[in-house]
Parts: C-alpha cells; sequence; structure tokens
C-alpha cells in the first residue's frame, strides 16, 4: 500500500531521527552508567 512519496520520506526522516537519538543516548548513558 503505497500513500505517496512525501509520507514515505517524512516517515523515514522520523525513523532516522529516532534512530539517531537511540544511538545518540545509549553512547551518552552507557559509560555514564558504567562509571556510576
Amino acid at each position: 500500500m503505497r500513500v505517496n512519496k512525501e509520507s514515505d520520506m517524512a516517515l523515514i526522516k522520523i525513523i532516522g531521527v529516532v534512530a539517531l537519538i537511540t544511538v545518540l543516548s545509549y553512547t551518552f548513558f552507557l559509560p555514564t552508567g558504567s562509571v556510576l
């Protein structure tokens, strides 16, 4: 089921931002968690 390319690009951008935030939070919180 294709809608239109604009909604697909928006969905890809949202997924990319969420993945980026997840990776950044892991890289920031895991070292501090292991130190604490």
